[in-house]
């Protein structure tokens, strides 16, 4: 803008000047001595006039008109800050205006003042300089740079032209199509054929009749509002006017009209396990579903977390990792905004105001893995204090919610550290074949996982006189491992670690496989139990005989509803107890126990007797007591028993009756998902993600194999690229099915089909083959499902064609030995000669493709269409097949074969820096040159070698401090320019496939990280780099260090730099009145004050501090 100025004034001068010379020519004056001033005295530069006019600091060119000179002569003045150049102008001139000068007169030998176009926004483009377009985006720092090669300004207005709208109407094929001017291809119209700008096609002026206006309404990719669109699905004008700002956006209703539809989703799913989860959601919002209660020993197998998130008024669903390895967290908070209308049941409410509940949720890792090892280590110490000091440290390394998703269960004497959110495991055994014997084993790695939780209890028994010599627990020797709510802990327990022991799947069935309870030989039940701290009366009790239960029942762990339902409420966990931690009391003194047993029976023999004890008890009587504790103590005898329970993989119902449960509406079926619905519920990997059946029921009593009939939908023949279905039928019968109608050309291609009446994989042959394994050939699709096509090119002529095809089921119906009749279809070709030479399909580089820096030749293979004996050449030079000199190896198919595939040659050629050209010819039937049929023209194989691919910078690198952080990668060289696909730890980057690469890592902890850098471009080159940084959070807010004041004024000192606001009213943060921004030091003008204020800061990571400070009390003058 400064140069504009200065060369409008340099011009407006220049036109004076000139001016003004020619009036002081008059003839008498001619005669006066005359010079170039550099400047005159009145400032203007390059000036011819008469001599004492010049300024005498300047340089004078006595007797020299201004061009004449060395400092005045012209050239092209170029401003590198502007962009802009003047031609024509003198030096001098230029260099006072502090610009470039530069002696080519036109401007056209200078780099800096070559033109091209600059595009801005993809709607307005300027013809100037590169280093003005640079000018121009600094007043538009949201517009990305797009300069582009223009030999001249027209050229340059089309680059901007090429997006312009319009109806393109093409005489050819008579179509009327809405496109673009670079689309159509075509020059403005004017009557006929041609591009119309800005006109719909269903104009009464145009050549379109059958285009009909305002046909239907419709969405219109781009804009927001509802759209006419004529007979030929052209758009038209606006129909409805909608306003995202204001909460509405076209779209479909389930009555399938297009109108302005609210951005929020009115109607979301109201999951029957989460409370206060469905109704109405705000456009953005996101927040958790469940599958079943989440928490300690709580999650279900099978089950996986998910975020939903409401998006221009549809609720899309996105699944957090399966097996649980990611959890949904929630945050829910209150705003203020103005949503726009939203949708009900009663129809168009009124815009929402105020305060209103707005979610927020992120799937992020289940740091679970520390629980059950790194803060478990007690189990692994045996002496009682090393117990307590390690139960100790257990504790606080469990309770550092930071770096992991552990829960203390217990008491700090007692607990035990187990997962927030227990992990799904792979509970289905997987076979294993041993390459070198081929023996096949079985695995399930979750074993060992599930196995932490397999605990040892030991218990004391004893048997005496007054048990009757019967062995009996001791009431303090661990007798509750026998009780149910023992089992029913450890079940606990075992639950927590993950998708083990007994437990329901995510749908309610419940398995207790992977759970039980063995004890040592000779338990009785619970007949007694003697207390050797009681009396006698109570040192054995009665209770049912029952035997302690093997297995968990249903009832231990609850009612589904119970562990299903309020999977958004507070987590209870039942104890768990721990038998590392306790300890069998055995040790109690004999003394203890004398006094005891004697008090026992003096209380046996009841009435006055045991009141006065001590009164009848003379030296006989003592010594009798002595003689009978004595031996009794000699005869006690005590014993150590263990009861185990074991801990093992939860295993899935038996049968596969919910097998179809496995798709959801709002889910998607996962082999973790399916695998847990039932044991012969098989998941089909192929279909995952797609409407097919991905689970599906392997009943072993199932022995039907599928029953086949014929596709006819699918049929379709081809003969040089035109289709001739239409000239054939079908005759089917129960066992096979005929392509009738008449015998097809030769050389054509067909594709037929079967379906089966469940998914099913089948296999064909051209061979009478009887048994699964032994046919050669799959369909197109290689995956279960319940239609099938195979396609056959290049038809042999006059052959008569049979397909024998065999299908089975998931659950192997039939085996792969097991003899079979199988389906036949069946077609003939005719005896069509062979006039078509060899067709080159493709090369293994494709055409102007590229070759990797490091190569010095390459490998290149060609696909032929052609089934008769053929041979093929290459050639530096376009010339004849006889001509070329360089043999390919060829690879023909035989004419019976099974395969649809292409015939190959290949060769080795050299390559060089720079584009490399070779030619190709192919000739039949090279034995028998009469019916041979030979390429006229060459196939055209054209290779640039390129540079290295390099990197030339990738971030983040040291401490960050923030949760969100964004890898970027920039490459450069290569084939082209750096463009290439860059991946992170073998994961592609969210933006790549360009010179620059992004990928944005949401919700990062604390600690480091290390990713390893791969860059791929076009040619194979490779570049790898590494990105090591370190998150830092700062999660606490700032803190007021020192509040005084300093004259009239009120000063706040703060810990931090912080943008800070104040009211003498409560306020929202970005409301209040700025004080300061990113400074610790922020002052407040007590005029405006009452006798207290809000004080409101937040750092540069967002925290908020929030303070009210009482102007009358708090703060003291500083001194």
């Amino acid at each position: 803008m400064r140069f504009i100025k200065q060369k409008a004034v340099f011009m407006i001068y220049l036109t004076l000047s000139l001016l003004f010379t020619i009036y002081l020519m008059p003839a008498a004056a001619q005669e006066v001595e005359k010079a170039c001033c550099e400047q005159s005295n009145s400032g203007d530069t390059c000036l011819y006039t008469e001599t004492q006019n010049c300024d005498n600091n300047y340089r004078i060119g006595n007797f020299q008109k201004c061009e004449d000179t060395s400092f005045c002569k012209v050239g092209c003045c170029v401003d590198k800050d502007g962009g802009s150049c003047s031609k024509s102008t003198s030096k001098a001139t230029c260099e006072a205006a502090g610009f470039d000068w530069n002696s080519n007169t036109d401007c056209s030998q200078v780099k800096e003042c070559d033109k091209g176009c600059c595009v801005l926004g993809g709607a307005s483009c300027a013809y100037n300089t590169e280093r003005k377009c640079d000018a121009i985006l600094l007043d538009y720092p949201e517009l990305v740079k797009d300069f582009r090669s223009a030999e001249t300004e027209l050229q340059c207005s089309n680059i901007c032209r090429e997006a312009d709208k319009g109806c393109c109407v093409q005489s050819t094929n008579e179509d009327c199509i809405w496109t673009s001017r670079v689309s159509c291809g075509l020059d403005d119209g004017v009557g006929l054929e041609g591009f119309y700008q800005d006109i719909s096609c269903s104009n009464t002026n145009l050549k379109c009749e059958q285009c009909r206006p305002k046909y239907t309404k419709g969405c219109l990719d781009g804009t927001e509002d509802v759209y006419w669109f004529d007979s030929c699905g052209n758009p038209e004008g606006i129909a409805e006017d909608c306003d995202y700002a204001k909460g509405t956006l076209c779209g479909e209703t389930e009555d399938k009209e297009f109108v302005c539809k609210s951005v929020h989703c009115s109607d979301t799913w109201d999951n029957p396990v989460v409370d206060g989860d469905g109704g109405t959601r705000i456009n953005g919002e996101s927040w958790c579903e469940y599958d079943g209660a989440i928490g300690p020993t709580l999650d279900l197998p099978g089950s996986r977390h998910s975020r939903h998130i409401c998006i221009n008024g549809e609720e899309l669903v996105e699944g957090c990792k399966d097996f649980r390895e990611e959890i949904c967290i929630q945050a829910d908070v209150y705003e203020e905004f103005s949503t726009g209308v939203i949708e009900s049941d009663q129809g168009l409410t009124s815009s929402i105001k105020g305060e209103f509940l707005f979610s927020s949720a992120g799937c992020r890792d289940n740091r679970w893995k520390d629980c059950t090892t790194t803060c478990n280590t007690a189990n692994e110490k045996t002496d009682a204090n090393e117990i307590k000091i390690a139960i100790q440290l257990d504790k606080k390394c469990c309770e550092r919610s930071d770096i992991r998703d552990c829960v203390w269960n217990g008491d700090e004497e007692t607990g035990i550290c187990i997962p927030l959110h227990p992990p799904g495991f792979k509970f289905w055994a997987t076979d294993v074949v041993n390459i070198l014997t081929t023996d096949i084993t079985t695995q399930t790695i979750t074993e060992d996982k599930c196995s932490v939780a397999t605990k040892s209890c030991t218990t004391v028994f004893t048997k005496m006189i007054y048990t009757n010599w019967e062995w009996a627990c001791m009431k303090d020797g661990n007798c509750e491992c026998y009780d149910d709510d023992y089992i029913e802990s450890q079940n606990n327990y075992c639950r927590s670690i993950g998708d083990c022991g007994a437990h329901y799947n995510y749908i309610g069935d419940f398995t207790n496989n992977g759970f039980t309870r063995v004890w040592d030989k000779g338990y009785q039940g619970w007949d007694i139990i003697f207390d050797r701290a009681q009396s006698f009366q109570t040192s054995y009790y009665n209770k049912e005989s029952k035997e302690p239960k093997i297995t968990v029942d249903k009832d231990m762990v609850g009612a589904f509803e119970e562990v299903w339902q309020n999977a958004d409420s507070s987590v209870y966990v039942k104890d768990v107890i721990n038998p590392d931690t306790k300890q069998a009391q055995i040790g109690i003194g004999v003394a203890t126990a004398t006094i005891t047993l004697v008090t026992g029976i003096l209380k046996a023999v009841g009435g006055a007797a045991a009141k006065s004890a001590a009164a009848w008890i003379g030296p006989i009587g003592v010594f009798v007591v002595a003689y009978f504790l004595l031996t009794e103590i000699a005869l006690r005898k005590y014993e150590k028993r263990t009861v185990q329970t074991t801990c093992g993989v939860w295993q899935p119902p038996s049968g596969g009756y919910n097998c179809e449960k496995c798709n959801g509406e709002f889910s998607v079926c996962s082999e973790y998902k399916c695998k847990s619905l039932g044991a012969n519920c098989k998941f089909i990997e192929e279909n995952e993600g797609t409407a097919r059946d991905a689970c599906v029921n392997a009943d072993p009593n199932d022995v039907t194999r599928p029953q086949i009939k014929p596709w006819k939908e699918t049929l379709e023949i081809k003969n040089r690229n035109l289709d001739i279905t239409f000239d054939y039928n079908i005759v089917e019968s129960q066992t096979s099915y005929t392509i009738a109608g008449k015998k097809i050309p030769a050389f054509s291609s067909v594709t037929f089909g079967i379906e089966t009446n469940e998914p099913s994989n089948c296999r064909l042959d051209t061979e009478l083959k009887q048994t699964y394994k032994d046919l050669s050939l799959r369909f197109n699709e290689e995956y279960y499902d319940s239609k099938h096509n195979f396609t056959i090119r290049n038809l042999i002529p006059a052959t008569d064609y049979k397909y024998y095809i065999i299908c089975k089921d998931t659950n192997d119906n039939p085996k792969d030995e097991e003899p079979t009749a199988p389906y036949v279809v069946e077609f003939s070709t005719d005896n069509s000669p062979d006039l078509e030479p060899p067709r080159l399909i493709s090369a293994s580089v494709p055409d102007l493709g590229y070759v990797s820096a490091k190569a010095n030749e390459t490998n290149l293979r060609l696909l032929i269409d052609e089934v008769s004996p053929f041979g093929c050449k290459a050639s530096k030079e376009d010339t004849s097949f006889d001509q070329m000199q360089m043999n390919m190896t060829c690879l023909a198919m035989p004419q019976n074969s099974l395969f649809s595939e292409y015939a190959e040659c290949q060769i080795q050629l050299p390559v060089t820096i720079g584009q490399n050209i070779y030619y190709f010819r192919c000739r039949d039937e090279p034995e028998n040159s009469q019916i041979r049929n030979e390429n006229s023209e060459s196939y055209i194989w054209r290779a640039t070698k390129a540079e290295e691919l390099y990197i030339t910078a990738a971030s983040p690198v040291g401490k960050i401090y923030d949760t969100n952080v964004t890898l970027q990668v920039s490459t450069t060289s290569g084939p082209q320019d750096g463009k290439a696909i860059c991946y992170f730890d073998n994961i592609e980057f969210f933006e790549t496939n360009a010179s620059y690469h992004t990928q944005i890592l949401s919700g990062l902890t604390k600690q480091d990280y290390s990713y390893r850098i791969e860059c791929k471009d076009v040619a194979n080159n490779k570049a790898v780099t590494q990105i090591d940084f370190t998150v830092d959070l700062d999660l606490e807010p700032s803190e007021i260090v020192l509040l005084h004041r300093s004259g009239p004024n009120i000063i706040l000192n703060l810990n931090e730099d912080a943008t800070c606001e104040y009211s003498t009213e409560d306020f929202i943060y970005g409301e209040g009145t700025l004080t300061g921004t990113s400074t610790k030091i922020h002052s407040v003008y007590p005029d405006m004050l009452k006798e207290k204020f809000s004080f409101k800061c937040k750092d540069k990571y967002g925290n908020l501090m929030q303070s009210v400070i009482y102007t009358k009390i708090d703060i003291k003058p500083s001194i």
